[in-house]
């Protein structure tokens, strides 16, 4: 089941001639939103490959013929089966263009209207179609073609050539206007004259009342009576007649439409799932983003960058010099990576001064070239979780992210940082809204983006940004008195992946990346969004979360793509993140890479929430012990984490004493030789290992 539908909706998308949203879902009858572009289709319990193309190739010329303007106004101006009589001209006229236009569509065209009546999907099996109203025929007619033999009077053929001439919305509209008050008319007067003809069918069987003594009887009746009732009931006929009739307007019947409804129903499949479909909604950067300009103006307002100065110097005296290797080692990485791919092409060209030697090499004859490939160009967006539980591990996150910043310095690539929590005092103003929601959008909770640092600053700029973000880590570290909006919160992270990918595009278009990359440094999960915009006066709507009957599909209408929530997550939080992660990957083309910071102490319990060894495994399924000793020795663990290009559990472990000296005993006064170079080896390997994250992403551009 699952390839067939893969493949039929491979094949909708080609008749589509655009990349249309696909989906199986438990409904009754296939549908075309015109305006999500969004093709749904049942899932019945016996459907063949011809009923499948049907269904694919009619709700498809939905999609290419069918104007969504047109559509919406004119059912929504009309009441009663008026919808049904647009719906059969419409299908009459879109089926039609498509098999003319894929010629091969006629066949199962053909035999899935065979197998849904031999299905008896229309209700006629047993009835003359002679007795069927005008619309049930002229229906069976378009859907049956020359098979069925459906008989048409003189008065009706013009209506059956008129159907068969359409070619624009404009005319089925017309058409449906005048076939509709056919109806009117014929109906109204069939129904008429089979409840006469019933009435006087009643009266005969009834018989005649009284005897033969009637005549003797009613004359006996006292003159004065009769002329008494006669006066009332010319009395009430007058205030009858002075009452306006109420004329009650006839509503053709299509029975035919009504019948395959009711049919759909009853062939549903046991495997169907209802589908809940959630969109995204708009961020209003001005009012999440905190741009470096005002991030610095307010931390600047409540330290005193001279106070900073030590912690800075300090800063550059253990990572300056093995950035600077780092740098070195990055350019030589890349300078190799493009030698190796360097190829020597011949031009075609006569090397003149070789002629003499052809008979002997030939192969020197020709002019070559060296074809030097062109290096692709980088950039990176960073996030920093700004979380209550990041206290304990902020500052050596904010070293690692200024070490990181500092190598994309000293290499010329782009990059920016920005720290997110849910608390932005603008948002406590009554300012605008940060969200601008439409119906079906997942509500968001409150987000701030707060711009640390670029690579972009100027010279004494980046000096005072490292300063200030050294300052502020070691206030967090110690406990001191921050800004109130810089103050530890909860971790919004949907929020900031969904209001980071409009930073993303721009940041791709500002710099002109090949390749643009998005690191997220957090300690623990996002969260929840569980709630639906209604549209109703704000109102929200609960979404199914746990029912296994009910499948939650993000969309994007303007990528015609969607993404299923995996129910296998045990966690809703996790299952909302992946499919925005995937989401976000979509929008930008941007690589994502998460850095999960994590404590020995708690290290099972998350590795039994968090780590897969393969994609194909299943959480939890793995060897601590052996897992443990590898996270103890190399202070990170790589796992495949849905929705991430890579993800990494790091071990958080400030760093302090990077000198030659911390790495040798205290109690030796006298180092040999032996000890040094042994006492050299630990400090390279902990420089090394203790800025894990500019190593692990040089290697993936380098």
């Amino acid at each position: 089941m699952t390839q067939t539908s893969e493949s039929k909706s491979q094949l909708a998308r080609l008749f589509a001639e655009e990349n249309i949203l696909v989906e199986h879902a438990k409904t009754a009858t296939a549908s075309f939103d015109l305006k999500t572009r969004t093709l749904t289709c049942p899932i019945w319990k016996e459907m063949s490959g011809a009923l499948y193309d049907l269904i694919m190739g009619h709700e498809v010329g939905h999609a290419l013929y069918t104007p969504a303007e047109g559509w919406h106004h004119s059912t929504s101006q009309e009441t009663g089966t008026f919808r049904f009589f647009l719906n059969i001209l419409e299908d009459a006229r879109i089926e039609k263009k498509m098999k003319r236009k894929f010629r091969g569509l006629i066949l199962p065209f053909t035999a899935g209207y065979q197998e849904l009546r031999k299905r008896n999907f229309f209700g006629v099996e047993g009835i003359r179609l002679s007795t069927l109203p005008l619309i049930d025929r002229l229906n069976l007619y378009a859907k049956g073609g020359s098979l069925l033999d459906v008989p048409f009077t003189p008065e009706e053929l013009p209506y059956v050539l008129r159907m068969d001439a359409l070619e624009t919305w404009d005319e089925v509209v017309a058409m449906a206007k005048d076939l509709y008050a056919y109806e009117e008319v014929h109906q109204s007067a069939a129904a008429a004259a089979a409840t006469e003809a019933e009435g006087e069918e009643e009266l005969l069987q009834s018989g005649p009342d009284g005897d033969e003594d009637g005549e003797d009887s009613s004359s006996s009746v006292d003159l004065e009576e009769s002329e008494s009732e006669q006066d009332e009931s010319e009395q009430d006929e007058s205030e009858q007649d002075s009452t306006p009739p109420v004329h009650v307007k006839f509503v053709p019947l299509v029975r035919t439409e009504a019948a395959y409804r009711l049919a759909e129903q009853t062939l549903l499949s046991d495997s169907c799932v209802n589908i809940q479909s959630v969109t995204l909604p708009i961020p209003n950067l001005d009012q999440i983003v905190t741009p470096y300009a005002m991030v610095s103006a307010e931390l600047s307002k409540f330290y005193i960058a001279a106070s900073g100065s030590s912690l800075y110097q300090a800063f550059l005296g253990r990572n300056r010099e093995y950035i600077a290797r780092l740098a070195q080692e990055f350019e030589r990485t890349k300078s190799a990576s493009m030698y190796k791919k360097t190829k020597w092409k011949e031009t075609g060209d006569l090397a003149m001064s070789a002629l003499y030697r052809y008979t002997l090499l030939d192969d020197v004859i020709f002019k070559s070239r060296m074809q030097v490939p062109q290096g692709k160009s980088h950039g990176m967006v960073l996030l920093l979780d700004r979380s209550g539980s990041m206290r304990r591990n902020i500052a050596d996150a904010v070293e690692q992210i200024l070490v990181l910043v500092m190598f994309c310095r000293s290499v010329q690539i782009p990059c920016v940082v920005y720290s997110f929590g849910d608390r932005d005092p603008r948002q406590e103003l009554g300012s605008t809204p940060q969200w601008t929601y439409h119906e079906g959008d997942l509500i968001m909770g409150d987000v701030a983006l707060r711009e640390m640092i670029s690579t972009e600053l100027t010279t004494p700029e980046w000096t005072q940004a490292m300063t200030l973000q050294l300052l502020l880590a070691k206030s967090h570290e110690e406990g001191w008195s921050t800004p109130s909006s810089e103050r530890l919160q909860n971790t919004p992270l949907n929020e900031a992946l969904v209001a980071i990918e409009p930073i993303m595009r721009t940041f791709r278009t500002r710099y002109r990346l090949d390749r643009s990359h998005l690191v997220i440094l957090q300690d623990g999960d996002t969260n929840g969004n569980s709630y639906q915009f209604t549209g109703q006066n704000r109102l929200r709507h609960s979404l199914q979360i746990y029912d296994p009957k009910t499948r939650i599909i993000l969309r994007d209408a303007e990528l015609s793509q969607s993404w299923v929530c995996d129910k296998q997550e045990s966690d809703w939080r996790r299952m909302t993140t992946k499919v925005i992660l995937e989401w976000l990957q979509a929008r930008t083309g941007a690589e994502i890479f998460g850095w999960y910071l994590i404590e020995p102490k708690s290290l099972k319990h998350e590795l039994q929430r968090l780590y897969r060894s393969n994609p194909a495994s299943a959480l939890g399924a793995f060897d601590f012990s052996m897992v443990k000793s590898q996270f103890m020795k190399e202070r990170y663990l790589e796992s495949y984490t849905g929705g991430y290009t890579r993800f990494c559990f790091i071990r958080p472990e400030l760093i302090r004493e990077e000198t030659l000296g911390a790495c040798l005993p205290n109690s030796m006064t006298a180092p040999t030789t032996a000890r040094l170079r042994t006492a050299f080896a630990q400090s390279c390997k902990r420089k090394s290992v203790n800025r894990v994250l500019v190593r692990k992403w040089m290697a993936l551009i380098a």
